[in-house]
């Protein structure tokens, strides 16, 4: 049984490797306190499934962001008029049976442009479940063309979670920070990447899994997508997805998680395992214990 603490420390020794922490998988249980999602300063970009209004199966031409949004660049909604790329929508998913987008077969939505709004410090939360994990597939990603200074990437590929950034000084190659956290085909999760001032996190279904640092880019030509451009799209279903201009307090990202787990039916239960975990492409293996 969970504990009902604000953070359930779940492991008590961590790994630290050349600056690059495995942290002890610590898991955010917030009591059951109700919370408006759309009252949350700084919430830039909300899409929920839930809200379309369509017939099952029906292509999805628009998305709209419900998010009250402050920022320069913020679409009010991710859109893909090319009906050949437009994904679907089901009435009942397969993520708690509740709608979802169903993305396949190189369709996306674009969001923005190619000139998005840039962040520095974010957290990102998105529902989401994939048919298969081994090959790369984009899910909501803000990315740039040459020299690749992507603000972020939010992705997943080789079996794992990959969320990180690329940063170019404008001498030299580009260099990605992230971290890549193993999944499982055909798995629901609620996937969360956050950044504050160069230091980031990524959780799955709530447990922290990694942390990592490095640098950011002032600006970037980058472009935002639902799903992936070409033919690098995620084939599977997407719930909700949640972007805030700032790395959340702990109490806001407890009370979001929850929602997000009542809400999908999305939990993490299963007893421990020895993941490989790679950060900034450096691979480190830690236990990642899931009750207590």
């Amino acid at each position: 049984m969970k504990k009902k603490s604000i953070y359930s420390l779940v492991l008590l020794t961590g790994l630290l490797t050349n600056g690059l922490s495995v942290l002890p998988s610590m898991h955010l249980s917030a009591e059951n306190e109700s919370i408006d999602i759309s009252s949350m300063e700084n919430l830039q970009v909300w899409f929920d499934a839930t809200d379309l209004n369509l017939n099952n199966n029906d292509n999805v031409s628009i998305w709209n962001n419900k998010a009250n949004y402050t920022l320069d660049g913020v679409s009010s909604s991710a859109t893909q008029v090319d009906a050949a790329r437009q994904p679907k929508y089901l009435k009942n998913g397969s993520i708690n049976g509740l709608p979802t987008v169903r993305f396949s077969n190189s369709s996306f939505l674009d969001f923005g442009g190619n000139n998005g709004f840039y962040l520095d410090d974010l957290t990102i939360f998105a529902v989401v479940k994939v048919d298969s994990v081994s090959t790369h597939q984009e899910l909501f990603s803000h990315l740039a063309d040459a020299p690749f200074d992507h603000n972020w990437f939010f992705n997943i590929e080789d079996a794992s979670f990959n969320y990180g950034w690329g940063y170019n000084s404008g001498v030299g190659s580009t260099s990605y920070y992230q971290a890549k956290i193993p999944l499982s085909d055909n798995t629901p999760y609620i996937l969360c990447g956050t950044r504050d001032d160069g230091k980031a996190s990524s959780y799955v279904n709530g447990w922290l899994e990694s942390t990592f640092k490095g640098k950011v880019n002032d600006s970037s030509n980058d472009r935002f997508v639902i799903g992936g451009k070409s033919n690098e799209t995620i084939n599977g279903e997407v719930g909700e997805i949640l972007v805030f201009d700032k790395s959340l307090s702990k109490s806001q990202f407890e009370l979001v998680e929850k929602y997000l787990e009542n809400k999908w039916n999305v939990s993490n239960d299963n007893d421990a395992l020895l993941k490989d975990i790679t950060i900034n492409n450096e691979s480190i293996k830690g236990y990642y214990p899931a009750t207590m």
